[in-house]
């Protein structure tokens, strides 16, 4: 059967009817096919041959169509067809634009759904948020699975510069952020993509646990450059710490109390936790010396009244532990209480350990041993002077 209208004139009515009137009214209608039924209400259009080019298809054209162009194609290939996807296997089912774009969705609110094996795929929803595995989408994108898992992969060998990345652009189709191999043999990147950008790390309830800024500097608890006991810094290569926590040789096992050092304008001092160990770098270099002069007050009387004892190591807050072995030495408070300059720190002062500086000391017992020598040198004359045998 075939029906053909002259469009100048218009379609009031149906040209064809099949079975009951449609129970609304509207204009342009070439044919309607109506029922009031209880189960399926259907059309079926059947190819029953099985050739390899037969098909069965419903085809909407426009005022461009011809035979190969302007047309829509809705239709299904049969069991015997030959060809390949995504069109061309057989027993495909297809819906195809030929010459203009395809559109698929809704007109009103409502969402769209695609499903597999009867179960929903993907879904947009009316905010144009699409679902992946979920019909209830929370973002542009929402992807849940039990084991999720992304998979891009490239054509090429990112070894010899194959491109596989990952882009975001702001509303001016500017790139600010990109991740991938982006060209550079087996060079994975990541990061923002103009000038005053940062990469923020978060850890625990979305808390920044570190940083890198536009200025490349790396910061670890901290969001700013200012250096802090509790944050550790990178910057133009240089490393701000509160401290650092080794252990016993590069093989141990056993990890101590943190350390630094720290450089006063004179000397470096070892710091342990919180508390002063002493100095441990000297400088005797004549060029960061001033008001040089040769020592006047006596080394011997100095040196005299020092006490040279013997001790054991005792327990001393969590640093210090006692030890049978035997030493000798002095008490840095009675030395400094002869020689102020041979001793760093405080008797009993907190956080800090006295220690002895052995230049200001050693420089004390020569000048003793010179007066010593000065002596015996006299002396010798005297008794040489006085005939004593031997000198």
């Amino acid at each position: 059967m075939s029906i053909v209208l002259d469009g100048s004139a218009g379609i009031t009515s149906p040209a064809e009817t099949v079975g009951s009137t449609i129970t609304y009214a509207d204009t342009g209608i070439l044919a309607t096919y109506a029922s009031s039924s209880t189960s399926y209400n259907q059309v079926i259009l059947q190819n029953s041959n099985s050739g390899t080019a037969s098909s069965t298809d419903v085809i909407v054209s426009n005022d461009q169509g011809t035979a190969s162009t302007y047309y829509g194609d809705f239709g299904m290939n049969s069991s015997g067809w030959t060809g390949s996807l995504p069109f061309s296997a057989a027993n495909v089912v297809y819906l195809t634009s030929t010459s203009g774009p395809l559109s698929l969705g809704s007109v009103t609110s409502n969402p769209v759904y695609i499903a597999t094996n009867s179960t929903t795929a993907v879904t947009i929803d009316t905010s144009q948020n699409v679902g992946i595995g979920t019909s209830s989408p929370v973002s542009i994108l929402h992807v849940k699975a039990s084991s999720p898992t992304y998979t891009q992969e490239t054509g090429g060998s990112v070894v010899t510069g194959a491109v596989s990345s990952q882009q975001i652009k702001d509303n001016s189709g500017s790139v600010v952020f990109t991740q991938g191999f982006a060209g550079l043999n087996s060079c994975y990147q990541f990061g923002t993509a103009f000038s005053t950008g940062f990469m923020r790390f978060l850890t625990g309830s979305a808390v920044e646990a570190a940083r890198i800024d536009s200025s490349g500097n790396l910061l670890v608890g901290t969001t700013n450059t200012t250096p802090t006991n509790t944050s550790v810094s990178l910057q133009s290569g240089i490393v701000y710490a509160g401290g650092y926590r080794t252990h016993n040789g590069i093989t141990g096992t056993t990890w101590q109390n943190a350390f630094n050092i720290y450089w006063n304008g004179s000397a470096a001092e070892l710091w342990i936790d919180s508390t002063k160990q002493g100095n441990i770098a000297y400088t005797s270099d004549y060029r960061i010396k001033r008001n040089i002069e040769t020592q006047e007050q006596s080394g011997l009387d100095r040196i005299t009244k020092l006490r040279p004892v013997t001790y054991q190591m005792a327990d001393y807050g969590t640093l210090f532990k006692a030890t049978d072995e035997v030493k000798e030495g002095f008490i840095a408070h009675e030395v400094q209480e002869v020689i102020p300059s041979g001793v760093d720190g405080e008797k009993d002062a907190e956080n800090q350990i006295q220690s002895l500086r052995l230049d200001a000391i050693l420089s004390v017992a020569v000048k003793a041993i010179q007066e010593l020598n000065a002596t015996i040198t006299d002396l010798q004359a005297k008794l040489k002077s006085a005939g004593v045998a031997g000198f």
